[in-house]
């Protein structure tokens, strides 16, 4: 079985395994790609030409997708899309399709969106790490035995 790697850093299959491993600096990266990947493709699937304009925005601006800038700040995208559409009500239309999955994993993914939704950043990650974290870890072992 080969190595995995993530932002650049390549891991062992085995440090990928385990829920505790999800909670350390590894484990971050791992949730960072998970969340990446299902937000990311989910536009790029149904919204190609919102996934191109935010991208443009977001990676040229940051240097990064608009799902990876949602990981590590939720505020600062939040932010670009209200300097961009310029209207609360569809930022938050927005916001709500792009996290749609996540709001369909239970009762810390509603939590994580609604935090996000009201400004409570903290709290969306903290929400956000707990819907996450198996589902990532699904994720990651799917993609090691592809």
């Amino acid at each position: 079985m080969g190595n995995y790697a993530i932002s650049g850093r390549t891991y062992r299959p085995e440090k990928l395994g385990g829920e505790a491993g999800m909670v350390k600096d590894e484990g971050s990266d791992l949730l960072k790609a998970y969340l990446a990947d299902l937000i990311n493709s989910r536009l790029r699937r149904e919204v190609p030409g919102l996934f191109a304009s935010l991208s443009m925005m977001t990676y040229s601006r940051y240097g990064k997708y608009p799902g990876e800038l949602l990981y590590d700040d939720p505020a600062t995208l939040v932010k670009l899309l209200k300097e961009h559409f310029m209207d609360d009500e569809m930022v938050v239309r927005i916001l709500k399709y792009m996290l749609e999955p996540l709001e369909n994993m239970g009762a810390s993914g509603k939590k994580s969106v609604d935090a996000l939704i009201n400004g409570d950043y903290e709290g969306f990650k903290m929400h956000l790490r707990e819907a996450l974290v198996k589902a990532a870890n699904k994720w990651s072992r799917r993609l090691l035995h592809e």
